[in-house]
């Protein structure tokens, strides 16, 4: 594999990483406005409350699947498509992901 493919592997997998940690932040800023704590969620998903930290988190990409997608939204009273919607700033992250400890966008 040449020093190209290895460059473009790392960038699908950054991009893969911010989209995932994007959803984990819509995740918990729904769980949050409706009042429910990770343990609460987790209970009302059948889901482990560890598993529902690393979704959360953008730690559990591999391994997220629809149909916990589906489960946390009933849980949450919402639709699921609101965690594929991306501003504009969020998505710009997937090009060029933020510097530490550099401010987030709102």
């Amino acid at each position: 594999m040449c020093g190209m493919e290895t460059g473009q592997t790392m960038t699908k997998k950054t991009k893969r990483d911010m989209f995932f940690r994007q959803i984990g932040a819509k995740i918990t800023y729904e769980r949050t406005i409706h009042g429910m704590t990770q343990e609460e969620l987790a209970t009302s998903t059948h889901i482990n409350q560890s598993t529902l930290s690393r979704v959360e988190n953008g730690k559990y990409n591999e391994n997220l699947s629809m149909a916990m997608l589906l489960d946390i939204a009933d849980a949450l009273g919402i639709t699921p498509e609101l965690f594929f919607q991306f501003s504009a700033d969020e998505r710009a992250l997937w090009i060029m992901p933020p510097e530490k400890g550099a401010p987030r966008p709102e």
